[in-house]
């Protein structure tokens, strides 16, 4: 064990941040709903194919954030690895955010367009940051394997997101890294899907129809668990004929067979509804 820290801390690849030199400084960033994965490093002035690694790190999700929508997974992402390693990056002009942009971009391109308070405020934070937004594919990215562990004991304690008194560096630069063929999301293509769990509805609903298909969509899972309940040995007789008599939610055949639709009592009607079957 300690021959490796010796490679570790005398390895050539591995080095401080040299605040001194013009070269670019990355940080790279790729969210799971397992953790959000990062590292940072420096460009050689020298020679540009040559990286030093500063930093690496991982901070893992609870059980709250890994039901995170996509988009909402890539934006806190990034806020949490920005803030974490906001140490190492102050100072820091020319510096470059490498992750999978494909929602990120709309989002910060639209600063105030976010569908509640939350998500607008972690854009906020994130512009406060002065960086160059590189976008880069996600399924050849190195920071993937940092984003796809469980916690482990002795895991480094990230403190939770706080306010910080950042200076605001104006519109963002994007780039696309070169091979990258899938272009970011306009944030209209997805801004009604970036919080999934901030009310009742994942999308919106443009007419009638869509609580139509919602309401089959349903009564197809009720019958599916139905099904396999039936299925299984050992089931009680009376539930299994109730189960097969008393369907939970009818289906849309109700709806338009008069022979199937039941009675409306008609005390219960209104005199306006009696006036209109007249």
């Amino acid at each position: 064990m300690n021959k490796l820290k010796e490679a570790v801390v005398t390895s050539p690849a591995i080095r401080p941040i040299d605040l001194t030199s013009k070269a670019e400084v990355g940080l790279c960033v790729d969210t799971s709903y397992k953790a959000v994965g990062f590292y940072i490093y420096q460009v050689d002035e020298k020679d540009p194919t040559k990286h030093y690694y500063v930093r690496f790190g991982s901070i893992t999700m609870n059980e709250r954030e890994a039901r995170f929508s996509q988009p909402k997974h890539e934006l806190y992402g990034l806020l949490r690895a920005l803030k974490a390693c906001q140490y190492w990056l102050i100072g820091i002009r020319n510096l470059v955010v490498e992750t999978d942009a494909q929602y990120i971009k709309g989002m910060l391109s639209n600063p105030g367009m976010g569908p509640n308070a939350t998500i607008n405020r972690w854009i906020e934070d994130i512009l406060m940051f002065h960086f160059t937004l590189h976008h880069v594919k996600g399924s050849t990215f190195p920071a993937d394997g940092l984003s796809r562990r469980d916690p482990q004991p002795g895991d480094e304690i990230h403190p939770d997101l706080k306010d910080y008194e950042l200076e605001d560096h104006g519109p963002l630069k994007f780039e696309v890294a070169e091979g990258t063929s899938m272009l970011p999301k306009e944030i209209d293509e997805f801004k009604n899907e970036i919080d999934s769990q901030g009310g009742y509805m994942y999308t919106l609903a443009t007419s009638v129809d869509n609580f139509a298909v919602e309401l089959e969509d349903a009564r197809s899972r009720e019958q599916e668990l139905r099904n396999l309940y039936l299925a299984q040995e050992n089931t009680d007789e009376t539930i299994c004929q109730f189960l097969k008599a008393t369907p939970l939610i009818p289906d849309l055949e109700y709806k338009f067979n008069p022979d199937k639709r039941e009675d409306y009592p008609e005390k219960q009607r209104t005199s306006s509804g009696l006036a209109q079957d007249e």
